[in-house]
């Protein structure tokens, strides 16, 4: 499934060990072999359409040959931190083969960062905001389709229902980050519960994308709390580790924030529940 996914959507390659070891059960030695055999797996799924870019694209890439575009929209002295017309560098400007304008542009973008690390770096926020404070794929596609049929006002209204609904799933998260994990917790249940109510609060104003990372610290220290946690909120507080580290470092956009939703989603009603799962052979 996730070599599928890393076909349309590459950066889900980086999940699949990480998922493989919080599947697996034992000691850290013993589950380094099923994180080995998922990571395989995934790239095997790809090898194919790699095999393909070698012989078509006269290049091996994994997947794509847009890393280095990416890579270089948001490392550009006018970077806004979203997405934006590439400004093709002067030492790219002769480079006509695909494969190789992404590796110029991918040079030229780690060079910029190199030389302006403060500048890139200072770039986090805008890229983090852009991805989170609100996604609006949905309504933005099907204006863009059809603007007789989906027009601007439906746009906005579906945008309105969408930025409501992804806030209430984002506070029901925020909820089961601050309950009770486990007897005896001590001081840690309070801190993981003052992180998730600074987050509650940004849930309500325009910036989201800081509720997002309080429920990151706060989930992360409840799962740590919670030796029973299922699956689920680990792979959740994963999924949404790898997107906010991926677009921090790339450019930002409400799209590639839909991957978090559905973990969200199905995370926010252990909110009612002390436990997130009854015994450990559920």
């Amino acid at each position: 499934m996730l070599g599928v996914a890393t076909l349309v959507r590459p950066q889900s390659l980086a999940l699949a060990p990480l998922l493989g070891l919080l599947v697996a059960r034992g000691p850290l030695r013993q589950r380094l072999l099923p994180a080995v055999i998922a990571a395989a797996a995934a790239v095997c799924v790809c090898l194919p359409w790699t095999a393909r870019n070698c012989v078509r694209m006269k290049h091996c890439a994994l997947v794509s040959v847009n890393g280095g575009w990416n890579l270089l929209i948001g490392a550009d002295a006018e970077s806004t931190g979203a997405w934006s017309p590439i400004k093709v560098p002067a030492a790219c400007r002769e480079v006509f083969d695909e494969a190789q304008k992404d590796v110029c542009f991918g040079r030229e973008a780690r060079r910029y960062v190199r030389e302006h690390p403060l500048a890139w770096a200072s770039l986090a926020p805008r890229k983090l905001a852009a991805t989170f404070d609100y996604c609006g794929a949905a309504p933005w596609y099907l204006h863009e389709a059809s603007p007789a049929a989906f027009p601007w006002e439906a746009k906005i209204r579906l945008a309105k229902v969408e930025t409501v609904f992804e806030r209430l799933v984002l506070l029901g998260a925020l909820v089961w980050a601050a309950r009770r994990a486990a007897p005896g917790e001590g001081p840690l249940r309070f801190v993981r519960a003052a992180v998730a109510a600074v987050g509650a609060v940004f849930a309500f104003l325009t910036h989201g994308w800081l509720a997002y990372l309080a429920l990151l610290i706060a989930g992360a220290l409840r799962v740590r709390a919670d030796d029973r946690s299922a699956v689920l909120p680990a792979a959740a507080l994963l999924v949404l580790a790898a997107t906010m580290l991926t677009h921090a470092v790339f450019f930002g956009a409400g799209r590639y924030a839909l991957v978090v939703f559905p973990l969200l989603t199905a995370l926010a009603p252990l909110c009612a529940t002390t436990r997130s799962r009854t015994s450990p052979g559920t």
